[in-house]
């Protein structure tokens, strides 16, 4: 059984078809010789900066608006970021970039962790719904009408 989103429920690797690519503009080349490699259908692999208004080095990350990643990062790591806690920049400009020239204004150690906030996205993706903004619903909608056009 598929849910909406294309996961496979069956389990196991054998029932689970290859995902689809998706790269920022950067990345285009790599991913165009990685799908000839891996016998990938090219059409299969889109660059998620072709997503209007997006940033040219957008990540996966990016799909989602400001408030819906903040509220994966927040209630992974217990911190209270609000969207008016970053930057503003007149140009499109990737969350994790905007998280991290954050960090450094409040002299914060470390690094993001990009995995802790997709964890708690697959921990409690109820709730993620529950509250989830239109913009990333949209985004994520345009990108799967992209693949399977």
């Amino acid at each position: 059984m598929i849910n909406r989103l294309g996961n496979n429920r069956q389990g196991g690797a054998q029932h689970c078809c290859a995902p689809p690519a998706l790269k920022h503009r950067e990345a285009r080349e790599g991913a165009d010789q990685a799908h000839r490699a891996a016998n990938v259908d090219p059409s299969r692999i889109i660059a998620i900066g072709q997503i209007e208004n997006a940033p040219d080095t957008t990540d996966i990350e990016d799909l989602f608006s400001a408030k819906d990643y903040l509220w994966l990062c927040n209630r992974a790591t217990g911190s209270d970021r609000r969207e008016a806690d970053l930057i503003s920049t007149s140009n499109p400009t990737p969350i994790l970039m905007r998280l991290k020239i954050t960090r450094e204004k409040r002299q914060q150690p470390g690094t993001l962790d990009r995995v802790r906030p997709a964890h708690e996205l697959a921990r409690d993706r109820d709730a993620f719904f529950e509250q989830v903004d239109d913009e990333t619903l949209n985004r994520f909608e345009d990108v799967f009408k992209r693949l399977v056009s």
